[in-house]
C-alpha cells in the first residue's frame, strides 16, 4: 500500500489525493466483501437449489448461478484490476517517476461512477435473491 502523506517532494494537491487514495481503498475492501457474499450466496443456492420444483423457480435458480459466477468471475475482477491500476498511477505521481496526474484525475471520477453504479445493481440483486430464497424459508 502507498502512503500518500509521505512524499519525497512536497505536492500540491496532496490532501485531495489522499482522499481519492482511500476512497479507492474502501471500494477495494468492498470487492473482497462482494467475493464473500457471492461465494456465501452460492452456497446458499447449491443448498436450497432442490427445493425449487416450477420451471419458473428452476429458471430463477439457474439465472441466479450466472449472475454469482459473472459478478465473481468476472465483473469484481475487472473492477478490482481498475482500482489497482488506479492506485498504480497515484504511487507513481508520489515517486515523482511520470507526471500522470491527469491522467489520474480525469479516470477516478469516471471509475467511482462506475462502482456507484455496481453498488446499486449489487444490492439490488441481493434483494431480488433474498425474496427468492424466502419462498422457502
Amino acid at each position: 500500500m502507498i502512503s500518500t502523506t509521505e512524499t519525497r517532494e512536497p505536492h500540491a494537491l496532496q490532501p485531495e489525493l489522499d482522499s481519492k487514495h482511500k476512497e479507492t481503498l474502501t471500494w477495494l475492501s468492498s470487492i473482497k466483501l462482494w467475493q464473500k457474499e457471492l461465494a456465501f450466496f452460492q452456497t446458499i443456492l447449491d443448498g436450497t437449489a432442490q427445493y425449487f420444483k416450477s420451471p419458473e423457480d428452476k429458471k430463477k435458480v439457474s439465472r441466479f448461478q450466472n449472475l454469482f459466477m459473472y459478478y465473481h468471475a468476472d465483473l469484481l475482477l475487472e473492477l478490482r484490476t481498475k482500482l489497482r491500476n488506479h492506485e498504480s498511477l497515484l504511487a507513481r505521481i508520489f515517486s515523482g517517476k511520470e507526471v500522470i496526474e491527469d491522467l489520474y484525475q480525469s479516470e477516478h471520477g469516471p471509475l467511482m461512477s462506475e462502482l456507484d453504479e455496481f453498488s446499486r445493481q449489487f444490492t439490488e440483486l441481493k434483494g431480488d435473491f433474498f425474496k427468492f430464497i424466502e419462498k422457502i424459508a
